[in-house]
């Protein structure tokens, strides 16, 4: 399967982030050790558990994770975020108008809110998400790449 380069970066920063955002995990105990030392259990039914952050700042994890799954289904459960596996990305010219107002959106949050802690992984998230802007208006892969459309079915023929 061959991935453009915006999404493979989006699988490998989303990868980064979401380990990160999860902490320490001890299969054998069900624990997660934060970046203090101290146990969290985890349960399987308990998605919503406290993540501590050791690395990237937590409430940027999570606000870039939130726009993976909005965004791409598809990328979300290669990621593991498996509440949205029964979904494909919406390739239609309207959806990606959506994602793209998605992406700005959370792009000028960012840019703007204050409550994001600065430093190296806020600017990993927010020039991420230029480049995938900046991207799909040069590039247009929905004019100019037949394989936009036939991505999803390579998964099934594999």
């Amino acid at each position: 399967m061959s991935l453009s380069r915006p999404v493979l970066f989006r699988l490998v920063l989303g990868t980064a982030v979401f380990v990160s955002a999860c902490g320490k995990h001890d299969s054998l105990t069900g624990a997660s050790n934060g970046a203090d030392g101290s146990a969290t259990p985890k349960t399987a039914n308990d998605a919503n558990a406290a993540h501590p952050a050791s690395g990237f700042d937590e409430p940027i994890a999570r606000a870039y994770l939130d726009f993976i799954a909005k965004t791409s289904p598809e990328t979300a459960s290669m990621l593991g975020l498996h509440d949205h596996d029964d979904l494909l990305d919406d390739r239609s010219i309207e959806g990606l108008a959506a994602n793209e107002t998605i992406a700005r959106a959370l792009l000028t949050r960012l840019e703007t809110d204050s409550s994001f802690t600065q430093g190296a992984d806020l600017e990993l998230v927010k020039r991420t998400l230029r480049v995938e802007l900046r991207w799909d208006e040069e590039r247009k892969p929905q004019l100019f790449s037949p394989g936009f459309y036939v991505r999803p079915l390579s998964t099934l023929y594999a």
